[in-house]
This record gives structure tokens, C-alpha cells and sequence, in this order.
């Protein structure tokens, strides 16, 4: 017989490998007593390496195809007593696994993406037509059927919860960071150009033009004392690289993806991080690598909207500077504030890497991951 205080088998699905927070978080999950893994069909590898259309292709096939299947096969055959956290990568794999889970199976639904909302910010559906109504009712029955639903941000929280009325059982855990390749944050040498780095994917929700007009016309100051990495892939990536053409200024660089020690070494070295959301993704989006950011004790540069997750932890913790998408005039005096003010860049950083070691850190997200498994 069970005791009281054994531990449910825990799992993570999703279509793709997580790699950073997701071993962290596993791990000490683990270190707690739960009998924890992450589960998925696509190696990281596998996923960033996608080339071609042949191989684009392929790629979604398994995620939209092959991966509903394996997720379906390993709930279907395997009827133990299990935890199921279902990321909505892929967007109806929370669905599969609340169709097809035993009376001994509860059903995490950890929304990463909302769907239709993402759709129709992509200008991929039209907000009324039939395909986003009927990713809305789906939506809706997801969130009434799950055991637990958890959201990334209280305004996505908040979004939804006036969306569906019949959603209460809602609960806001981060992604999060792994801190643990991080030391303490040190001064910037002084009169050294400020590195700032933008390092991720720049979808569909991301907003390239503010940033493309940037610097195209950056100004004298601007081009004196920044130097601007890009490391991205998505399309709103291939926008900017095509509105920049082949007048990139020397003081930017736009790289692709680096591998795991190859980020550690850049986030190290960078002083500031470039985070982009377009108008209307405050209630779709918030973007984890503002987690990365904080824990590596980067100064956060947010071009976002004011009512959104990402700019109420920037107000609230002090780490850093909002701009509205759009404001290039804006994004323009800012940066060159920035600049010319090293000292409060200094004061920014040390807030954000306190910041993200208390609230977005493996062990502080860890410990609202049990607290959840606790609650279903």
C-alpha cells in the first residue's frame, strides 16, 4: 500500500527536447522525491537543425503527427497512476491526453502557446472564422477539463480567465532559468562599448521593424559605444535581416543559433538583453528568455507593450528599460540614456540577477512545480 507521503510519477511532454530550465527543473523534482522526466520525440538537435523545405517539412510532421501518436500510445497502454504535464507544444496534445487518460492519470495543461490567439496574430486565420472558433471551443474545454491549467504571466492568467469564465483552476508558474552556470554579475569594465544581445527565436509576435529602423539610424552615440549581437532564427528574424539587406553596420551582428556553452559564454559577457514583442502579444506571449536574462544578471531593454507580463516585472524589480513597439524615436533615446549612464546599468543588473535567483531560478520554480503536483 502507498504511504501518504509517496510521490506520483511525474512527466513532461512535448513534441521537441527542452534543454536549460527543463533538466533543472527535473532534477530537483527529482532531489524532492518525485519520480520525474521529461518526455518528447524531437532531440533539440534534431529541431534547430531542420533545414530546407524537405526538412521543414519533416519536421512538422513529427510534431504535429508522429508526437499526438506517441503521446496517445503512452497514455493509452500505460493506465498507472501518473502526473501528465502536456505543454500546448503541440497546441491539441493537452486534448489527446485528457481524452485518453485513466481515472488514474490527472492532466497538467501548461499553456506555452494560445491557440487560436497565435493564429490570428500571425494573420493566419481571421479572428471570426470557422477555424478560430473551433480552436476556441477547444480551448475552452481544455481549460474546464484539465486537473491544473498553468499560465506563464498574471496578465496571460488574467486574459484567459476573462476569456472563459469557467476557468478556476489556474495557477501562474515561470518558465524559468537555470542559474546554476551564473556566477555573481560583475561591473562592465569602464569606458568599454556596452554589449547588448538579443538570443532566441523572433517569430510571428515579435516586432523587428522598431529595432531594423534603429539601426539603420542609430546615431553617433549609438554607434560609438553599443555593440549589438543578434543569435535568432524565426520569421520575424528573416524580416529584419531582409529590411537590413546588406547595410549591416559594423557596431551589429546577426549570427544564428549557438550551441549550449556557446550561449553560456555570450550571456556571460553581455551586459544588456534585447527583448521584442509586437503590439497585441501581451496576452499570447511571454518570452522566456527574460528568465535567462535575469538570472545571468543582464539589464533588461524591453521593446513591449506597457500591459504586459514582461513590463510589469521590469517595474516592479527596477531591472531595466520599456519602450513601446512602434517607438523608434523612443527606443532611440533610451538606448543612448543607457549609454551615458553606466551606473544605473550596473544597479539594473544587480536587481535582475536578484531578482531572477529569487523568483525564476531552478530551485524557486521547482518548488511551485510541487506545490502544483501537491494541489492535483
Amino acid at each position: 500500500m502507498k504511504s501518504a507521503f509517496d510521490k506520483a510519477r511525474v512527466e513532461f511532454w512535448s513534441n521537441c527536447e527542452y534543454t536549460g530550465f527543463m533538466p533543472r527543473i527535473v532534477e530537483l523534482l527529482r532531489e524532492d522525491g518525485w519520480d520525474c522526466s521529461h518526455r518528447y520525440l524531437i532531440p533539440y538537435q534534431s529541431y534547430r537543425g531542420a533545414q530546407g523545405t524537405l526538412g521543414r517539412l519533416w519536421l512538422r510532421f513529427k510534431m504535429y503527427a508522429l508526437y499526438p501518436l506517441y503521446l496517445s500510445a503512452r497514455v493509452f497502454f500505460n493506465r498507472s497512476e501518473a502526473i501528465l504535464v502536456v505543454t500546448t507544444n503541440t497546441f491539441y496534445a493537452p486534448a489527446v491526453a485528457l481524452l485518453l487518460r485513466s481515472r488514474k492519470q490527472r492532466v497538467i495543461h501548461l499553456v506555452y502557446d494560445l491557440f487560436p490567439e497565435s493564429l490570428i496574430h500571425a494573420g493566419m486565420l481571421k479572428e471570426q472564422s470557422p477555424g478560430a472558433r473551433l480552436l476556441n471551443r477547444l480551448q475552452a474545454w481544455v481549460l474546464r477539463k484539465a486537473d491544473l491549467n498553468i499560465l506563464l504571466g498574471e496578465n496571460l492568467k488574467a486574459y484567459l480567465e476573462n476569456k472563459h469564465s469557467q476557468v478556476a483552476n489556474s495557477v501562474v508558474i515561470a518558465v524559468g532559468a537555470n542559474e546554476v552556470p551564473f556566477p555573481p554579475r560583475k561591473p562592465a569594465e569602464p569606458g568599454q562599448p556596452f554589449r547588448i544581445l538579443y538570443c532566441g527565436n523572433m517569430g510571428y509576435m515579435h516586432d523587428p521593424a522598431s529595432i531594423g529602423k534603429l539601426i539603420q539610424e542609430p546615431g553617433e552615440t549609438i554607434a560609438e559605444r553599443c555593440r549589438l549581437s543578434f543569435h535568432s532564427n524565426g520569421k520575424g528574424y528573416a524580416r529584419l535581416m531582409e529590411m537590413l539587406g546588406d547595410a549591416v553596420p559594423g557596431w551589429v551582428s546577426l549570427n544564428g543559433f549557438l550551441d549550449d556553452a556557446q550561449w553560456v559564454d555570450k550571456m556571460r559577457q553581455s551586459d544588456i538583453a534585447l527583448i521584442i514583442m509586437g503590439e497585441g502579444a501581451e496576452n499570447i506571449l511571454m518570452p522566456s528568455k527574460a528568465y535567462s536574462a535575469l538570472v545571468a544578471g543582464q539589464a533588461l531593454l524591453a521593446i513591449a507593450p506597457e500591459h504586459s507580463d514582461l513590463a510589469e516585472i521590469i517595474r516592479l524589480e527596477k531591472c531595466g528599460w520599456l519602450v513601446a513597439p512602434g517607438d523608434v524615436e523612443g527606443l532611440r533615446s533610451t538606448l543612448e540614456y543607457i549609454l551615458t549612464h553606466p551606473e544605473e546599468v550596473w544597479e539594473c543588473q544587480q536587481r535582475a540577477q536578484a531578482c531572477g535567483i529569487r523568483d525564476y531560478s531552478g530551485p524557486a520554480v521547482a518548488r511551485q512545480w510541487a506545490a502544483a503536483f501537491q494541489q492535483v
